[in-house]
């Protein structure tokens, strides 16, 4: 379960970070 919801976590942020990547180029 911590395994899973680390990866979820990870997922979460590295997609967050990568739109407001996005956002910011816009």
């Amino acid at each position: 379960v911590e395994d899973l919801r680390t990866s979820t976590l990870l997922h979460f942020t590295s997609e967050f970070r990568g739109n407001m990547a996005i956002m910011f180029l816009q």
